[in-house]
């Protein structure tokens, strides 16, 4: 059985925007309000991995464990309450 993956849908790039990292779509005049998300260190790492390929959730897991000071169940609620927030935004690939 495979593993399911996870992508970023190309488009979306993270942004300063006020000493804030802001994950958003489109450029310039072309910014869709609805579909932007203020980002924290540890989901400014995952996003920026979920941007470049697909990764596993034990991946996304791993990444943050291994960067940061934080047990495996931690990691993992981190990791599963973005990807469900990146969901219901529909930014991820199917």
């Amino acid at each position: 059985m495979m593993e399911i993956t996870y992508k970023l849908k190309s488009g979306y790039q993270i942004q300063d925007v006020a000493n804030e990292k802001v994950l958003m779509v489109g450029m310039g005049n072309h910014i869709n309000l609805s579909k932007m998300i203020i980002l924290n260190e540890t989901a400014t790492v995952l996003i920026d991995l979920l941007s470049k390929k697909a990764v596993t959730l034990n991946q996304l897991i791993e990444c943050l464990t291994s960067q940061y000071n934080v047990t495996r169940a931690q990691a993992q609620a981190d990791v599963e309450q973005l990807l469900n927030q990146l969901d219901e935004l529909r930014v991820l690939q199917d």
